[in-house]
């Protein structure tokens, strides 16, 4: 009961999430194509890198249409922290996700001082994501909400 059942967020996910646009940037290319796969089959249009330097220019060409980031911590070409630094000064506004593997508390305590806005750690399940994704972009996950004009009583 914790937790929605998959068609139920998913659902939800694509009501709510269709034409945002994700930056994922990522190395693995086998977590790369399962995630983008997932997150293009939920409506997200996804901007993929698989490397820092290739994430840096796609933000920088496409920085104002972008909804949320989520990037590999450990990458190729640039450090995650650095990288973290560099779309928190120029949008700070922008939700940030980041995915490690990395188990090291102050390396967790100091990207949230950068500006992380959540942290997943590998290995994760979809659903883990998804409960990032809802909540930086304030998705509505309860079950259908009930809008009623009528006082209770």
């Amino acid at each position: 009961e914790e937790s929605m059942s998959p068609p139920s967020w998913h659902a939800r996910l694509s009501r709510e999430c269709h034409g945002k646009t994700v930056l994922y940037i990522e190395d693995n290319p086998l977590i790369a194509s399962g995630i983008r796969t997932w997150l293009e089959s939920v409506g997200f249009t996804v901007l993929f890198a698989d490397n820092g330097r290739h994430g840096k220019a796609l933000f920088e060409a496409n920085h104002h249409r972008i909804d949320a980031i989520i990037q590999d911590y450990i990458l190729p070409g640039i450090k995650g922290d650095e990288l973290l630094s560099f779309f928190v000064a120029k949008r700070p506004d922008l939700p940030v996700i980041i995915v490690s593997a990395e188990n090291d508390i102050e390396c967790v305590n100091r990207l949230l001082t950068i500006g992380a806005r959540e942290l997943i750690r590998k290995p994760f399940k979809m659903d883990e994501l998804f409960g990032c994704l809802a909540r930086v972009l304030q998705v509505q996950t309860e079950p259908d909400a009930v809008r009623t004009e009528a006082t209770s009583g």
